[in-house]
């Protein structure tokens, strides 16, 4: 069967629930993602120029700013109340929020006690923003092609979840799915890269793949079962030694008084932290379970990624990490940045400078995979 073929049934369902959101036909067909970019009780929305109004089957041309504000009977748009749960917003050009641009409409949406902001666009388009924000501008171009196809996997595997669980949007704009920060993160580099692989997913058996991706794998990445707890055999574990000599904060050191670890505990634990022991590691070397214990024979056991969320991902940038208690003083050293799964991100440069093509370093990451072009 084709990669067309069966990839058919997908871009129709796509096409056809989310392109009338558009004036024009979706960007060379690809299909729409609905990106989450803010919750609240009231915004203010700068389009540029003129923008078209779209509630219920009711259309109008205005222009201005808008200051949206919730309402239990509906949505408030520039002190008019449209007794609606959703409406949409298409600019000419492009609208400001928070202090970002992005391309698109704006789709507003009354959840009963707040206002979602989304933007919906087509998935090309969002990838200018996703690989911009991902990674450097001036990395090597088979690097920044590489991130766009994974990023367009990740994105395209996310909308067919959201689609099939009937979900209100595809993906966040942050790291809880990939970073978006549309046209303002946005340069030629970036852009160059998502066009030069358009279309271009990650498959494994003919299906598109969940590509994980994170920022160092600090010499190895991770299982996916270990973080994510199901496993996917193109999600294996792989020595990498890439990113090493590429990344300056490969190696890192943190530190936290044994205070602030007890109030992060709360209730669990009743007298005094005395002892943080690793009890198990991965075959990556990674955290998996450790043990805190305090002066009262109290102790807890918890999963090695729990524990890092715990204290805080940018402090304790990955568990592939040695802990130490002395002094009142929790001292964590380690190496890499995030939870290992799939591509890592300077790891990818690094393979870019020594000559690799973002083929081999997409299909290096994901044991197993082709890339593949379905539109």
């Amino acid at each position: 069967m084709s990669i067309l073929k069966h990839m058919l049934p997908l871009l129709t369902l796509l096409l056809m629930t989310e392109c009338s959101y558009f004036g024009k036909p979706v960007y060379k067909a690809s299909p729409v993602v609905r990106i989450f970019l803010s919750e609240g009780k009231e915004f203010t929305i700068l389009p540029y120029k003129n923008y078209l109004l779209t509630v219920d089957t009711r259309k109008e041309v205005a222009s201005g700013d808008i200051h949206v504000e919730f309402s239990q009977k509906g949505i408030e748009l520039n002190g008019t109340l449209y007794p609606v749960m959703t409406m949409e917003l298409m600019p000419s050009q492009y609208f400001i929020l928070d202090g970002n641009a992005y391309r698109g409409t704006v789709r507003i949406t009354n959840t009963g006690s707040s206002l979602w902001v989304m933007n919906v666009i087509d998935i090309e388009s969002y990838l200018y923003g996703v690989v911009a924000s991902e990674v450097p501008a001036e990395w090597n171009i088979e690097a920044l092609k590489a991130q766009a196809v994974a990023a367009r996997t990740y994105a395209l595997y996310d909308i067919m979840l959201a689609r099939q669980s009937a979900q209100a949007f595809d993906v966040y704009a942050d790291t809880r799915s990939q970073v978006y920060n549309g046209i303002s993160a946005e340069n030629k580099f970036a852009i160059a890269a998502v066009e030069l692989t358009h279309g271009e997913v990650i498959e494994f058996e003919g299906k598109i793949i969940q590509a994980f991706f994170h920022a160092c794998s600090g010499g190895m990445t991770e299982d996916c079962a270990f973080v994510f707890g199901n496993q996917k055999s193109y999600l294996s574990s792989v020595a990498s030694p890439y990113a090493q000599k590429v990344y300056k904060n490969f190696s890192w050191e943190c530190n936290i008084p044994v205070k602030e670890l007890k109030a992060k505990l709360g209730s669990k634990l009743t007298g005094n932290i005395v002892t943080v022991n690793v009890l198990t590691r991965t075959p990556s070397k990674r955290i998996d379970t450790i043990e805190i214990a305090d002066d009262k024979g109290n102790s807890i056991v918890m999963k090695g990624n729990d524990f890092r969320l715990m204290v805080g991902a940018a402090l304790m940038k990955s568990t592939r990490a040695n802990i130490k208690l002395e002094n009142n003083m929790l001292n964590i050293t380690g190496v890499g940045y995030g939870h290992g799964v799939g591509m890592g991100q300077w790891d990818a440069y690094g393979m870019a400078v020594s000559g690799f093509k973002y083929p081999d370093i997409l299909t290096y990451f994901y044991k197993g995979t082709v890339i593949s072009k379905i539109w």
